[in-house]
């Protein structure tokens, strides 16, 4: 339970207000980022660290809030940024409330805690001041505290004074210490405008939520609640309703048996299409339209997995999984889950196809990566009808598992991997195939790939520019665009300071410059 006292929470809130002015403002993400979410973590972890003990999703969300944090210092990417912000808000609820024990829990806490601060931060403000100045023997402590420094600060002046002038190096040292607070201070005051004032609120007011846990009645409304497992609900009857009772269960029983053998019967059949045409012996023809295969085929097999899903959900969500005549049902609910499973590699080959003929795209990798997250909601769809586990149970891990992935996938950089890629791939400068422009218009961490490969883009090829950003573009040669793009890369690093520093924008810097 927290237990500090309300000065050092605003204490430490009004601190990372400067720190987050002075670290962000018109900086990249980088150092900045990793020192300051990590000095957020140890603060939290003081102010609630009666919430760590037997905490294992607290130490979780912090461990991947480092990792995705380190991922921003390594690739300044924007997955690895969404990343590290879908961790380190999760984290900070998580911190600030030992009761919530799922992500999605922990999200909404962060998002209702925000709106609240709106409201409860001015009050708290109030209430801290008015204490403060109520107080009369605390203040009668400070200021006695305080006089008891005016002697040594005066003979220390003196002192200083001395060294000052009868020692140049220690002159040219103060000096220098002199300048470098000037300067800081000019930076910090002097470029004032209304986009800082407007920054500086807003990282108050975004940093007040992570310092304070408000009471959240509106959150609590959109939290999950359940157990893992399902409870039997047993219900006095007579014996008149209970034959009543087992005769529902029986005709949903009888439903739900339909269902599941009508369904397999025909995705058998579609699952031997796909492994006759797909899996052995696929060639591309003109009979075959590869986009339509993938782009209509691939988004309705992944429906018709999750449809399946929730329809084995519906069914298996109460009494039907403890009906002792639900043993075929069961069955064949195991075998509607394979056969989704081999409707899923389907879906892989269909993309692999793609792949092969078109090259990478960020929708591309989506997909891969969605499929593996249903491959594991299979396996623990599985688990749920075996075991009689919940659907509490079904979210609550697999949204374990979409976090894990997310934070392993901050450590690639997906940019210069579909850069690379796509211009090693042999149909680069094949009409129709390649898409050249979307490849040479990555983020500037593939700068160096796109450099070392110039020469394989065609002279006379254009891309479109925009003039007035999303208003009108021009067309300007794909080299000459690089250029520019260079250009402006070097010209930016030279307006960010060191806390922008990052390994990804380090090594373009230094490629780029030979």
């Amino acid at each position: 339970m927290e237990n500090k006292s309300p000065l050092t929470k605003l204490s430490l809130l009004c601190f990372f207000t400067i720190l987050y002015n002075i670290f962000f403002w018109k900086e990249d993400l980088g150092l900045n980022l990793f020192l300051f979410s990590n000095f957020i973590l140890v603060a939290l972890a003081y102010l609630y660290q009666g919430n760590l003990k037997n905490n294992r999703l607290a130490y979780l969300l912090i461990s991947g809030t480092f990792l995705a944090s380190f991922a921003v210092l390594y690739h300044h990417s924007l997955n690895s940024e969404i990343a590290w912000f879908i961790s380190f808000t999760a984290t900070v609820s998580c911190l600030q409330d030992s009761a919530l024990r799922t992500l999605w829990n922990t999200w909404v806490a962060f998002m209702g805690n925000a709106f609240i601060s709106i409201w409860n931060l001015p009050k708290e403000l109030g209430k801290v001041f008015s204490r403060t100045t109520s107080e009369s023997k605390n203040m009668k402590t400070v200021r006695r505290k305080t006089g008891l420094l005016f002697v040594p600060i005066i003979i220390f002046s003196v002192f200083y004074a001395i060294f000052n002038v009868a020692n140049p190096i220690f002159a040219d040292y103060n000096r220098q210490a002199l300048d470098a607070i000037g300067q800081f201070l000019e930076t910090l005051f002097i470029d004032i405008s209304f986009a800082r004032i407007v920054f500086f609120l807003t990282g108050f007011w975004i940093l007040s939520a992570v310092i304070y846990r408000w009471s959240d009645e509106i959150a609590n409304v959109f939290y999950l609640t359940g157990t893992d497992l399902i409870v039997r609900k047993r219900i006095k009857r007579t014996e008149y309703d209970s034959k009543f009772q087992n005769l529902d269960l029986k005709n949903e029983l009888q439903i739900a048996f339909l269902v599941v053998i009508s369904v397999n019967l025909l995705l058998l059949l579609i699952n031997a299409i796909d492994i006759r045409f797909l899996w052995f012996g696929f060639e591309l023809s003109a009979d075959v339209k590869l986009a339509e295969l993938v782009h209509e085929g691939t988004y309705m097999l992944i429906f018709s997995i999750l449809l399946s899903m929730a329809i084995l959900l519906y069914y298996f969500r109460k009494n039907l999984n403890f009906y002792n005549k639900n043993a075929w049902l069961k069955k064949f609910a195991y075998f509607w889950l394979f056969q989704n499973g081999i409707l899923l590699i389907s879906v892989l080959f269909r993309c692999y196809y793609y792949i092969s003929e078109y090259g990478l795209a960020y929708k591309r990798i989506g997909v891969i990566l969605f499929l593996s997250l249903t491959l594991f909601g299979l396996i623990t769809f599985y688990d749920k009808i075996k075991n009689k586990k919940s659907a509490y149970y079904l979210i609550h891990v697999n949204s374990l598992a979409a976090y894990i992935l997310l934070i392993l996938m901050s450590f690639v950089n997906w940019d210069n991997l579909i850069v690379s890629f796509n211009f090693q791939h042999p149909k680069f400068n094949v009409a129709n195939a390649i898409d050249i422009e979307f490849t040479i218009t990555r983020s500037d961490s593939a700068l160096p790939i796109i450099y070392a490969n110039l020469d394989k883009i065609d002279s006379t090829f254009k891309i479109s520019v925009y003039e007035v950003e999303g208003i009108s573009y021009k067309k300007i040669n794909a080299k000459e665009y690089f250029k520019e793009r260079k250009k402006d890369f070097l010209a930016h690093q030279k307006e960010i300071s060191w806390l922008s520093w990052n390994v990804a924008s380090a090594r373009t810097e230094e490629a780029l410059k030979k």
